[in-house]
């Protein structure tokens, strides 16, 4: 049996959808359909190395997290590579795991739908002594084709249809 829920939000969904894609009422060029990701990611495994260096976790306080970018492949140099941004945080056994929600572009969305993007990585600054980042301040997560943390992977992947005023 269905849920009733789930039937209401597709049938509405679907008939704003059609409104919008037949043009009715001239709304075609007011309104465009964008998919909208909530991705649950672990963002770092509790010892990485770099580099011959160890990022130790408990260097991380978790809710420095919380509010940074979801880029892509570290790329700061533009706010169209920004397709989200953090909304939770919590250390685990494991290390870092981060919610994020995204509105990505078209070409992240279609890698994202074929399973073609499963790393995450943080950009982050510090402090190195010797060996060891001592203190780790995240300041990006971006999603990557490999991270430099094998473990840090998308775990999971929700999306949702927005109608969005252009």
């Amino acid at each position: 049996m269905r849920n009733t829920k789930d039937w209401l939000y597709q049938f509405s969904y679907r008939f704003v959808a059609g409104l919008v894609a037949l043009g009715l009422f001239g709304l075609s060029s007011l309104f465009e359909i964008r998919t909208e990701y909530t991705i649950l990611a672990r963002a770092v495994s509790y010892e990485v190395n770099m580099k011959g260096t160890n990022i130790l976790a408990s260097a991380i306080n978790p809710t420095d997290f919380v509010g940074d970018p979801i880029l892509i492949n570290h790329d700061s140099g533009s706010v169209t590579n920004v397709q989200g941004h953090i909304i939770d945080a919590m250390r685990t056994h494991s290390g870092f795991l981060i919610k994020a929600v995204l509105l990505p572009s078209r070409d992240i969305s279609d890698m994202l739908d074929k399973g073609l993007i499963t790393d995450v990585s943080v950009g982050f600054v510090g402090s190195l002594i010797g060996n060891e980042w001592i203190w780790v301040d995240p300041h990006e997560v971006s999603l990557v084709s490999i991270g430099a943390d094998r473990n840090a992977k998308i775990l999971k992947i929700d999306k949702k249809y927005r109608i969005m005023l252009k």
